[in-house]
């Protein structure tokens, strides 16, 4: 019973192992285009080059496309996450030791308790790798808001002048009595 319970947890170890690798993946090939993104915006700068709206039409959709597929294998992750919690439950119950995978030692054949050990340590490399490209995803992504922000407010300006010369609408008549 216990190496079945195991043999399921080290199964959920593997989809997330799965899981990051793919999602690292992508997020190596996002930051990739964020950093080409970034130089090429500074290039189109220095030329005077006005394809911005393109290029942030581009963006947007990369970005939505990023996100929607990170929030899709995080709900999975949360989900199995339930799943090894519940194992963990019935693990526990059945040695009455807490929840650490080194107490499973004695009571587990080597060939399984290697491969779970195995897999927990790649899973917290896999997940301090995914951290690590955050922490440089976020700042570009932080970076491209100012830009996106510095550019709102400029139109705004842009617009205010505009319509302090130029009436938007016809004033209407006014009535003059003449009688006083």
């Amino acid at each position: 019973m216990l190496e079945g319970y195991v043999k399921s947890l080290v199964s959920l170890y593997q989809k997330d192992l799965e899981d990051y690798r793919e999602l690292l993946q992508r997020m190596k090939v996002y930051y990739g285009f964020l950093s080409s993104a970034e130089n090429m915006e500074a290039a189109k700068a220095a030329d005077g080059a006005e394809d911005s709206e393109v290029s942030r039409d581009i963006f947007q959709q990369k970005l939505e496309q990023f996100a929607a597929y990170r929030k899709q294998i995080f709900g999975n992750l949360q989900q199995r996450a339930k799943q090894v919690q519940e194992l963990e439950i019935k693990i526990t119950a059945l040695l009455g030791t807490g929840s650490d995978i080194l107490a499973l030692e004695p009571h587990l054949p080597a060939s399984l308790y290697s491969e779970l050990i195995t897999l927990a340590e790649q899973l917290g490399r896999q997940m301090v790798e995914i951290l690590e490209l955050d922490e440089k995803i976020i700042p570009l992504l932080n970076q491209e808001l100012k830009a996106i922000k510095s550019e709102l407010h400029r139109i705004q300006g842009l617009q205010k002048t505009r319509n302090a010369y130029e009436p938007s609408r016809q004033r209407e008549a006014r009535f003059i009595d003449k009688v006083k």
